[in-house]
């Protein structure tokens, strides 16, 4: 044990305490070795000694006592205490370096600075505070001895930590007091917001077929990666979108996009933009969309009806089915980037034709979807009566020769 006090002090304001572990009792014996009866003991218990020092009427210097801890059946103990008697300060400055302390970083980012503490009139305790409503401010004393009550010796190295979770500029300050003198130290941060991460986009995909493929005008897209849920856009222009989270977002591709080339595709979120990627431009790029949005099995498809098309509710042979997909392209008459068709119409330029069961089915109407976004495709189409009933009948549209996806099905009796 270790007590540090100023010539003339009655105790620090905090007792150590030595504790034992034994199933029975135990004695305490003090024995002062240098300087009279500083040391002032007090029995918790019997297994629990308080431990306090005293400079009153000692010099300034070096004393030392030992306690001798001893228990029947055990060896005895012996803990050495000592006390650092140091002199009453003179009157006298602290000299503490620097004076001020600005720190500048970003905000939650631990920021740091170093105050070197002496006095001119030798060694003192000083005890340091923090200034009220300071909570992003702390220290540490890095060298000199701290005692319980949490004061220290000259001379001392302290470093400061700055943390203040939130952008801003925060003022607060450390004193540094003595018994007859006192420092102090403004203290700054200037902590700066914290960059936003990037968007970082992994796949760009038909949003019907799943497939990463050249776009196509209208197309209806999804992008995956970390942070995309924001604004999409291609080659500049805004893509209308449909559906927006941290790891997708769907959109429509601009009718104001070209049909051939390289699109160059990007994601903005709070004003950060994410790499560009680079995706060709195609006329055409059908896709329909499955009940199970994965792209394969059973297609996103209505009975003459207009019930869902399915097992269990298959489609008459001779019937009339509606398809949806996406992707058919250029429109006549032009289609209006993010736009809601309210009606029939607005009929692909390429052919559009369909295949059910490998057998070519007649195409009673192609066009806008009443009631989704320009750019999903209703493909009206006559089961042919010779097909092969059963209940994962292939499906497939082309666009311009170009064709759907393959593994998509519907049912038929």
């Amino acid at each position: 044990m270790r007590f540090v006090l100023e010539a003339g002090t009655p105790g620090t304001p905090s007792s150590q305490t030595l504790t034992t572990s034994v199933n029975q009792p135990v004695t305490f014996t003090v024995h002062i070795l240098s300087g009279g009866d500083w040391l002032q003991t007090q029995t918790l218990g019997n297994k629990i000694l308080s431990v306090n020092a005293s400079a009153v009427n000692l010099a300034p210097g070096d004393y030392a006592a030992q306690i001798v801890v001893s228990a029947a059946g055990y060896t005895p103990v012996t803990v050495p205490v000592s006390l650092t008697v140091v002199p009453v300060p003179a009157p006298s400055t602290l000299r503490v370096s620097p004076a001020t302390v600005s720190l500048s970083g970003t905000a939650a980012v631990e920021q740091d600075a170093t105050l070197t503490i002496d006095s001119t009139a030798g060694p003192a305790l000083v005890q340091a505070s923090i200034s009220a409503s300071s909570s992003w401010l702390h220290f540490g004393v890095q060298s000199g001895y701290t005692a319980a009550d949490g004061k220290f010796t000259t001379p001392a190295t302290l470093t400061i930590y700055a943390n203040s979770g939130q952008p801003g500029t925060f003022r607060g300050a450390i004193t540094l007091q003595t018994t007859n003198n006192s420092v102090t130290v403004p203290v700054t941060l200037d902590a700066a917001p914290v960059p936003a991460k990037p968007p970082q986009i992994a796949s760009i995909v038909n949003a019907a077929s799943g497939t990463a493929a050249a776009l196509a005008h209208g197309e209806i897209f999804s992008i995956f990666g970390l942070g995309v849920g924001g604004t999409v856009l291609i080659n500049g222009v805004p893509a209308p979108p449909l559906y927006t989270s941290s790891g997708q977002v769907n959109a429509v591709v601009p009718y104001e996009t070209g049909t051939s080339g390289i699109a160059k595709v990007k994601v903005d979120v709070a004003q950060v933009s994410s790499g560009e990627w680079g995706m060709p431009l195609t006329p055409a790029a059908p896709a329909i969309f499955t009940i199970n949005a994965s792209g394969a099995g059973a297609g996103a498809v209505l009975n003459q009806d207009s019930s869902v098309n399915s097992a269990a509710n298959p489609a008459a042979r001779g019937s009339v089915i509606q398809i949806f997909g996406t992707g058919q392209g250029i429109t006549s008459p032009p289609s209006l980037t993010g736009a809601i068709s309210t009606g029939a119409g607005n009929a692909a330029v390429l052919p559009v034709k369909v295949t059910i069961g490998g057998i070519d089915a007649t195409v009673q109407y192609q066009g806008a979807a009443p009631g989704l976004i320009s750019g999903a495709l209703q493909v009206n189409a006559l089961v042919p009566p010779d097909v092969t009933p059963g209940v994962a009948v292939p499906l497939s549209i082309s666009v311009g020769g170009l064709p759907s996806q393959a593994g998509v099905t519907i049912a038929v009796r």
